[in-house]
């Protein structure tokens, strides 16, 4: 596998759809899901976000063709992450499911999102990401599909 450093430009055409084999029938997509879905890792890298924030990114194909971007940042803190997770969400088009873990005196120790993200133009697809931070580490999985992005989060936070 092969590590790249990518310049945002350059990590965004990296995202152009490719063609998807073909569709499976809803049976079958919901017996994958009950069983541990192997994803194809594609490429790794690292970028930089429009705020120049550095990021590790890997690029997966679930078996059913569907593309999925991980992103991660270890921040210098927690309340570094938790800002950064903020703005992120404040891009958000909607706000499916937020939640918070704290610690025993009550300090958030842990956030995670569920969101929609639209395309900057209008006759692009929406697409679902899950944003989460533990501690000064950050977390994102972006995709077409909500359902891989849980199976590729319970894959990797495990």
């Amino acid at each position: 596998m092969r590590v790249y450093r990518l310049f945002p430009i350059i990590a965004a055409a990296l995202v152009i759809p490719q063609s998807r084999p073909e569709a499976q029938s809803q049976s079958q997509t919901q017996q994958k899901v009950k069983k541990a879905v192997p994803f194809e890792t594609t490429l790794v890298g690292e970028m930089r976000d429009e705020d120049g924030t550095h990021l590790a990114f890997t690029l997966f194909r679930a078996p059913d063709g569907t593309k999925l971007t991980a992103t991660h940042h270890r921040f210098d803190s927690q309340l570094e992450a938790q800002n950064y997770f903020e703005k992120l969400i404040g891009k958000a088009t909607k706000i499916v499911n937020k939640t918070r873990r704290k610690d025993t005196s009550g300090a958030i120790v842990a956030q995670r999102a569920e969101v929609v993200i639209s395309g900057p133009a209008r006759s692009e697809k929406a697409v679902s990401a899950i944003l989460w931070t533990d501690g000064s580490e950050f977390h994102e999985i972006i995709s077409e599909s909500l359902e891989d992005n849980l199976l590729l989060e319970k894959q990797t936070s495990n």
